[in-house]
Parts: C-alpha cells; structure tokens; sequence
C-alpha cells in the first residue's frame, strides 16, 4: 500500500475512533438539557390551564395533572408589632398605659423559584391535610400594657405559619420533549394556622423594638 494511502487511511480511522469513543461516551443531549425543554412559567401555565389558550408548552390536551411533592415543613410564628408606640422616655415619673385594639393580617403566600408569587388555586394535589391552602386569617389584639419610666413598648400579635418546601410533578399523557414528566423545583407555600400569640413589645429607651422605634 502506497505510503500517503496508509496515511490517510490512518488517519481516518483514528477519526472514526474519537468519533465513536465521543457518541458512546456521551450519547444523545438529554432533553432535561436541551434548549427546547420546557420553561418554568410554560409548565405553569399549562397547570393553570392558560396553555388552553395561549403560551404553555403547546402539549396542555395531554397534560393529566400538577401534583405538589412534599419534601419538608415547619412551623413558626410570624411576629407583627400592632399599632402606635407608647414611649416613657421623657423624665416621668408615672407608667404610661398602651392600650390599642389592633387588627393585623395573615395570608397563604407561595414563592418558586425563590420570586413571590400569587396563589395557586389550581394545586390542590399533594398538599397536606389540615390546613387551609388558600385563605387570610385576621387576629386584634386587645392587650393593655403599662410602660414605666425609661422605657418604650408596643403590642405585638404572632399568627403560628406552616411551611412547606418541595417541588411540582407535572405529568403528560404523552412524552413532551422526550419525557411525560417535568418538574417545578424550589417551591414553598406558607398558609397561617389557627395557633395565635399575643404579647407585648416592651424595652429600655435605648433599645430599638421589633417595629424599628
């Protein structure tokens, strides 16, 4: 064999060598990665039934439901300082009485992907039983407070949250971008309890309350 046709032969084969060590390595780009895979805000709005119309990913006939996937909680009280500041800092001698009934608000909140967002009434699977997912609770506090000299205070009301993080299984009827399952990842809802608190506020005149006063 001529000596440039062996060199070329070699050559060839050694491309064919890299080229299928390239695909057996690395295989077809995975649609999870693939520019043309879903968006979060198109997976929402086929869960909400906007893709019906407009936007979505185009597949929304097929999709057969949005399930909340549940991978921690918590509870915590969530503090609200109520009404005016009642400040003894000016050299009296006599306590001053804090006594205001003010009302203060709680409501289902969700976040995904780390940005607040409006409540999702159309996610009802997969949440926890025994609480209510989608609604305001209202608490006024009626405390009286007595502030003696040399110090401040305002009332104070906790509404008890339960939070809960994990992620939105979105599943089609047929696969939509090479697969029938999508998922909405960081996701958190925090709904109020009926567990409430209230108390006082109550510090030294250099000290700052919960309100920034």
């Amino acid at each position: 064999m001529p000596n440039n046709l062996r060199k070329a032969v070699t050559r060839t084969g050694m491309v064919a060598a890299v080229s299928a060590l390239f695909f057996g390595v690395l295989g077809p780009i995975s649609p999870a990665h693939a520019e043309d895979a879903p968006t979060r805000e198109q997976l929402e709005q086929d869960c909400s039934g906007e893709g019906w119309n407009h936007g979505g990913t185009g597949y929304t006939i097929y999709l057969n439901g949005c399930t909340f996937e549940e991978g921690s909680s918590s509870d915590y009280p969530d503090w609200k300082a109520n009404g005016i500041t009642v400040s003894n800092c000016s050299g009296g001698t006599r306590d001053l009485d804090l006594a205001e009934a003010q009302t203060e608000t709680w409501t289902t909140g969700w976040s995904i992907g780390g940005s607040l967002s409006g409540a999702k009434n159309w996610l009802t699977a997969g949440l926890t039983g025994g609480y209510n997912w989608s609604h305001s609770t209202s608490v006024t506090n009626t405390l009286t407070a007595h502030i003696p000299p040399g110090q401040k205070g305002v009332l104070k009301t906790a509404n008890w949250m339960h939070k809960s993080e994990g992620k939105i299984r979105v599943d089609y009827s047929q696969p939509i971008y090479g697969q029938s399952t999508w998922y909405i990842y960081d996701v958190s809802i925090t709904t109020p309890t009926d567990q409430v608190e209230k108390s006082i506020n109550q510090v030294s005149c250099g000290e700052t309350l919960m309100n920034g006063l």
